[in-house]
């Protein structure tokens, strides 16, 4: 159940809206102002937020403002009786998803909260699907990399056991790979070669001295 806050500053338009809403399946909360709407926006954030524009305390444009801080992915409707242009394009300019004038049809108001409510849910959807996404190349990219680690351990395993081989073969030079490859890195080091070089080199070290 979508869960709106009704903020309006006049009872009788809290209660006829909220009766409305809840009468189509949705679960509503009301403020009286934004200040209260604020605290409780913070304990729990709203699917939608319905709010007048004059309030005392803190009006509609300055919870506008909060709400596109605090969580922009909330949908605001402002709902006002000021029958002027250039105050629907501020709101919708400070980020208002739409505008509804007062007095408003049911229908009017059931259509602009099924719009904004709709465009919640795909922001969610398109964030969810981003996160799993996300994941699943994280995983996948885990998975290579203890692919190529594994296959790194059975190349090293492989020469330790070609060089335990030359080792068996001749006793005179027993050992020789090994110290011929910790010169090699010794030298590395002292040049210096980056980190992420030395195992080449290491085995390649390995393999020459192996030949």
């Amino acid at each position: 159940m979508e869960n709106i806050l009704v903020v309006d500053d006049e009872e009788a338009i809290r209660e006829v809206v909220s009766t409305m809403l809840e009468s189509k399946g949705y679960r509503c909360t009301v403020a009286h102002n934004g200040r209260v709407a604020q605290e409780q926006i913070k304990r729990t954030t709203p699917d939608l937020i319905l709010s007048d524009m004059i309030m005392p305390e803190m009006d509609g444009i300055k919870l506008l403002e909060w709400v596109r801080e605090f969580d922009p992915d909330v949908p605001v409707i402002m709902v006002t009786a000021i029958h002027d242009i250039s105050t629907a394009l501020e709101a919708i300019r400070r980020g208002a998803y739409d505008y509804i004038l007062k007095p408003f049809e049911k229908d009017q108001l059931f259509l602009g909260v099924g719009r904004a409510l709709q465009h919640r849910r795909l922001v969610n959807e398109n964030r969810k699907y981003q996160r799993d996404l996300e994941q699943q190349v994280e995983d996948r990219t885990a998975r290579l990399q203890e692919a190529l680690d594994q296959l790194e351990q059975s190349y090293d395993d492989t020469l330790e056991a070609l060089g335990s081989a030359l080792d068996l073969k001749d006793a005179e030079t027993e050992g020789h790979c090994q110290r011929v490859t910790a010169f090699c890195i010794s030298i590395a080091k002292t040049m210096p070669v980056p980190d992420t070089y030395l195992p080449i080199l290491a085995r390649a070290a390995f393999l020459h001295t192996a030949k």
